[in-house]
């Protein structure tokens, strides 16, 4: 039977500090523009960020807890076969560079959509939550959601923008801490690999078409180039973190 384990007093504080950090970022960005400029500084930052917050913002975006959770779990069972994912991403995002971002430039637009978007994405951190504390599922909804409104109504997309940055940092530190210490665990990064190899996770390149698969190039690639297109052409999530930059050119960098 597998070993069970607690949080302590010390691992709950480093919770309560990275969400306060959120909230603090909020009120630190606190929009302060008046009349008819309040709108494009509240909700497109004053279409003056610089382009590195932009580009770890749209990542904390699109790499969400679901992903993050999902994508090891799906590879460790299947195989490596799902890179093809990425790849497909990386083209779709290609084609949102320079078929829909500049229609939203020249139409100076600060909104697409998300509202069927937000609940389930805020729905998988407090499903994380409640699994590793003994916090009853209502509450870590509300300590979500309040913290999220928070610094989103008092900064505005400044505030979303720079939280979006520390988290990010939070969370590819966490994955490179957990990477170390689970090639430390099974003796090397050549017994991972011994290991992959061995389950029949290595195979990258599966060319067939056959629909029977789980996972081909080519089931991957097409769902990564939807993925791409989607994510940073019509998804008001990724959009509007483009319209923050000045100039085209950067959104589609």
């Amino acid at each position: 039977m597998a070993a069970a384990y607690y949080l302590g007093v010390l691992d709950y504080l480093i919770i309560a500090f990275t969400l306060l950090i959120s909230t603090a970022i909020g009120i630190t960005f606190k929009s302060s523009s008046k009349g008819t400029g309040k709108m494009r500084e509240y909700f497109m930052a004053g279409k003056n960020m610089a382009l590195l917050p932009v580009i770890m913002s749209t990542t904390a975006t699109m790499i969400s807890p679901l992903t993050t959770m999902g994508i090891p779990a799906e590879i460790y069972r299947y195989g490596i076969q799902l890179w093809t994912l990425a790849l497909g991403t990386a083209v779709g995002m290609v084609l949102a560079a320079y078929i829909f971002i500049p229609v939203y430039f020249q139409c100076d637009v600060c909104t697409v959509y998300e509202v069927l978007w937000t609940s389930p994405i805020l729905y998988s951190p407090v499903l994380a939550l409640n699994a590793i504390t003994d916090l009853p599922l209502e509450l870590s909804i509300l300590a979500f959601g309040a913290i999220c409104s928070i610094y989103c109504a008092v900064g505005g997309l400044k505030a979303v923008l720079w939280t979006d940055v520390f988290q990010t940092i939070l969370m590819f530190v966490t994955a490179l801490m957990l990477l170390v210490a689970g090639i430390k665990d099974v003796g090397g990064f050549a017994n991972v690999l011994d290991r992959a190899k061995e389950g029949g996770r290595l195979n990258m390149f599966n060319f067939q078409i056959d629909f029977t698969t789980r996972y081909t190039f080519w089931n991957g690639f097409f769902q990564g180039l939807s993925y791409g297109v989607t994510a940073y052409g019509v998804n008001q999530t990724g959009v509007q973190r483009l319209l923050s930059l000045s100039k085209i050119e950067r959104a589609k960098s």
